[in-house]
């Protein structure tokens, strides 16, 4: 398969991604190609191609294979307290437990303001197609897969089967997807500065309050209880592996504790200024 700019990769387990993936072909204009990957037809448009895998996502191994730019999943979200939202994160895993997959202390290459599009993104076709229940927002680094050396994001509806299979939702996540991956294919992507965010939930409020309010884009965040078990070298590489001509290093200064805010000083703060918030 020639590489292309952009790779939208969806999975044949997943509903919601299937229905995200009937979005874009009724939509978007996705056309089948005559190439083949996993066993599975490549649809393509412009210089994005969408593959199908054959497993969960966050699981595969399929898309180590997989050569471009940028990769986007179109997910699922699952939400045990049933909460509606899409959402938008980068993937990774910040200790040794691979029960999401990934592989141990392995993070993605974040593309902060390809995230921050999307998310701004989501906003608008949220609100384009009424989904007036869902929260829109963003979710810290988490799970797989085991990804190649490509800024990877994951674009998501949830949280419980009926959410999976609203094709608001749907629509509204495909249509992020298209607009991130045009506009990267395109070169046209702003850029803002961005966040690398130490503390706090899953789903980041203080981060998430700079992103919508004071226009940040934001790469990897680990939460508050990530950051009493993994290591001390993993702070460096949130920074490190955040793409972005500017960034800051922002500490939810309620969502941690002291020994949390002295790792961060010891990792960073030779290097980087640190903002407490």
């Amino acid at each position: 398969m020639a590489k292309p700019r952009v790779v939208i990769v969806v999975s044949k387990p997943d509903i919601a991604s299937m229905l995200q993936f009937q979005v874009l072909q009724d939509s978007f204009g996705f056309v089948e190609t005559d190439e083949n990957l996993f066993a599975n037809s490549v649809y393509s448009r412009d210089n994005i191609k969408i593959v199908q895998i054959n497993e969960p996502s966050i699981l595969s191994k399929e898309v180590q294979e997989l050569e471009g730019d940028l990769l986007i999943f179109a997910s699922k979200h699952v939400s045990q307290a049933g909460m509606k939202a899409v959402l938008v994160h980068t993937p990774g895993v910040w200790t040794d437990d691979v029960s999401y997959g990934g592989l141990p202390y392995k993070i993605s290459l974040a593309p902060a303001n390809e995230l921050k599009y999307g998310f701004d993104q989501l906003l608008f076709h949220a609100q384009d197609n009424r989904l007036d229940d869902f929260i829109v927002g963003m979710e810290v680094t988490h799970h797989g897969p085991i990804l190649p050396e490509i800024p990877s994001i994951y674009v998501e509806q949830g949280g419980t089967r009926e959410e999976w299979q609203n094709q608001r939702a749907a629509e509204t996540v495909a249509s992020t997807i298209y607009d991130i991956a045009q506009a990267f294919s395109k070169g046209i992507i702003p850029q803002k500065k961005a966040v690398v965010g130490f503390g706090g939930n899953h789903y980041c409020a203080r981060f998430l309050k700079l992103v919508a309010d004071e226009d940040y884009a934001f790469g990897h965040i680990i939460p508050k209880h990530v950051l009493d078990k993994t290591r001390p070298e993993m702070i460096r590489k949130a920074w490190d592996r955040t793409i972005a001509r500017e960034k800051i290093a922002v500490v939810d200064k309620k969502g941690t504790k002291s020994a949390h805010r002295n790792m961060i000083k010891e990792q960073l703060g030779e290097t980087t200024d640190i903002v407490y918030r």
